[in-house]
Protein backbone atom coordinates (compact mmCIF):
# COMPACT_ATOMS: atom_id res chain seq x y z
CA UNK A 1 0.00 0.00 0.00
CA UNK A 2 1.17 3.64 -0.90
CA UNK A 3 0.90 6.03 2.06
CA UNK A 4 -1.27 9.85 0.35
CA UNK A 5 0.01 13.04 1.61
CA UNK A 6 -2.97 15.57 1.81
CA UNK A 7 -2.70 19.32 2.81
CA UNK A 8 -3.29 18.47 6.05
CA UNK A 9 -0.36 16.76 6.33
CA UNK A 10 2.35 19.80 5.36
CA UNK A 11 3.15 21.83 8.10
CA UNK A 12 5.76 24.79 8.50
CA UNK A 13 8.53 23.76 6.97
CA UNK A 14 7.82 19.96 7.36
CA UNK A 15 5.44 17.40 6.53
CA UNK A 16 3.73 14.78 8.89
CA UNK A 17 2.52 11.23 8.34
CA UNK A 18 -0.78 10.91 10.42
CA UNK A 19 -3.41 8.71 11.67
CA UNK A 20 -5.79 9.02 8.98
CA UNK A 21 -3.71 9.23 6.14
CA UNK A 22 -5.27 7.69 3.06
CA UNK A 23 -3.49 4.55 1.18
CA UNK A 24 -4.26 3.14 -1.81
CA UNK A 25 -3.02 -0.26 -3.83
CA UNK A 26 0.74 0.63 -5.31
CA UNK A 27 -0.59 -1.33 -8.63
CA UNK A 28 -2.44 2.60 -9.33
CA UNK A 29 0.73 4.37 -8.75
CA UNK A 30 3.37 5.61 -11.10
CA UNK A 31 6.96 5.02 -9.93
CA UNK A 32 7.61 8.73 -10.89
CA UNK A 33 5.08 10.30 -8.65
CA UNK A 34 7.05 8.71 -5.39
CA UNK A 35 8.34 11.35 -3.23
CA UNK A 36 12.30 11.85 -3.35
CA UNK A 37 14.95 13.68 -1.37
CA UNK A 38 14.58 17.33 -2.03
CA UNK A 39 11.22 17.46 -3.69
CA UNK A 40 9.32 19.74 -1.68
CA UNK A 41 5.26 19.98 -1.16
CA UNK A 42 3.06 22.62 -0.86
CA UNK A 43 -0.98 22.48 -0.64
CA UNK A 44 -2.62 23.80 -3.70
CA UNK A 45 -6.27 23.36 -2.64
CA UNK A 46 -7.12 24.38 0.95
CA UNK A 47 -7.90 27.79 3.41
CA UNK A 48 -6.14 30.83 2.82
CA UNK A 49 -4.57 30.04 6.06
CA UNK A 50 -2.13 27.17 4.60
CA UNK A 51 -1.90 28.22 1.36
CA UNK A 52 2.00 28.89 1.09
CA UNK A 53 3.34 26.42 3.41
CA UNK A 54 5.62 24.39 2.20
CA UNK A 55 7.51 21.41 3.75
CA UNK A 56 11.09 19.74 2.30
CA UNK A 57 10.88 16.01 1.50
CA UNK A 58 14.10 14.58 3.72
CA UNK A 59 14.93 11.05 2.17
CA UNK A 60 13.38 9.17 -1.02
CA UNK A 61 10.36 7.49 -0.56
CA UNK A 62 9.10 4.13 -1.84
CA UNK A 63 5.62 4.03 -0.74
CA UNK A 64 4.73 7.81 -0.52
CA UNK A 65 3.07 10.03 -3.09
CA UNK A 66 1.09 13.37 -2.67
CA UNK A 67 -2.80 13.88 -3.52
CA UNK A 68 -4.30 15.70 -6.38
CA UNK A 69 -4.11 18.79 -4.20
CA UNK A 70 -0.88 18.95 -3.12
CA UNK A 71 1.99 20.33 -5.38
CA UNK A 72 5.17 18.57 -5.56
CA UNK A 73 8.22 20.63 -6.61
CA UNK A 74 10.92 18.68 -8.44
CA UNK A 75 13.87 20.63 -8.17
CA UNK A 76 16.32 20.95 -11.61
CA UNK A 77 19.39 20.73 -9.21
CA UNK A 78 18.97 18.18 -6.40
CA UNK A 79 21.53 19.77 -3.70
CA UNK A 80 20.70 19.84 0.05
CA UNK A 81 22.02 22.97 0.04
CA UNK A 82 20.00 24.93 -2.92
CA UNK A 83 17.30 22.31 -1.48
CA UNK A 84 17.56 23.81 1.92
CA UNK A 85 17.74 27.79 0.97
CA UNK A 86 14.94 27.34 -1.48
CA UNK A 87 12.57 25.84 1.49
CA UNK A 88 13.54 28.73 3.64
CA UNK A 89 12.81 31.24 1.03
CA UNK A 90 9.40 30.07 -0.06
CA UNK A 91 8.65 29.66 3.81
CA UNK A 92 9.32 33.32 3.97
CA UNK A 93 6.45 35.54 4.39
CA UNK A 94 6.61 37.93 1.51
CA UNK A 95 6.61 34.03 -0.90
CA UNK A 96 3.79 32.79 1.65
CA UNK A 97 1.91 36.97 1.11
CA UNK A 98 2.74 36.27 -3.23
CA UNK A 99 1.14 32.33 -2.85
CA UNK A 100 -2.33 33.95 -1.07
CA UNK A 101 -2.30 36.86 -3.44
CA UNK A 102 -2.49 34.51 -6.35
CA UNK A 103 -5.04 32.39 -5.31
CA UNK A 104 -8.37 31.88 -6.50
CA UNK A 105 -11.35 31.07 -4.23
CA UNK A 106 -13.43 28.34 -5.44
CA UNK A 107 -16.57 27.54 -3.28
CA UNK A 108 -17.15 28.65 0.13
CA UNK A 109 -13.78 28.01 2.43
CA UNK A 110 -10.80 26.60 0.15
CA UNK A 111 -8.56 28.11 -2.28
CA UNK A 112 -6.83 27.04 -5.49
CA UNK A 113 -2.85 27.89 -6.35
CA UNK A 114 -2.01 27.28 -9.54
CA UNK A 115 1.51 25.42 -10.52
CA UNK A 116 1.73 27.99 -13.23
CA UNK A 117 1.15 30.78 -11.61
CA UNK A 118 3.88 29.83 -8.96
CA UNK A 119 6.12 29.07 -10.83
CA UNK A 120 6.43 32.60 -12.37
CA UNK A 121 6.60 34.16 -8.73
CA UNK A 122 10.23 35.60 -7.83
CA UNK A 123 12.15 34.11 -5.40
CA UNK A 124 14.29 36.29 -3.30
CA UNK A 125 18.01 36.11 -3.13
Amino acid sequence: MVRVLRGGNIGEEQFYFKGDDVFVSSELVKPELYLRKNYMITPAVSSLDHIGKIALIDKDYSDTVVGGFVLMLIPHFNDDVVSEYLLYAFAAKHHRDNCRNITHKSGQAFYNLSREQMMNLPVKI
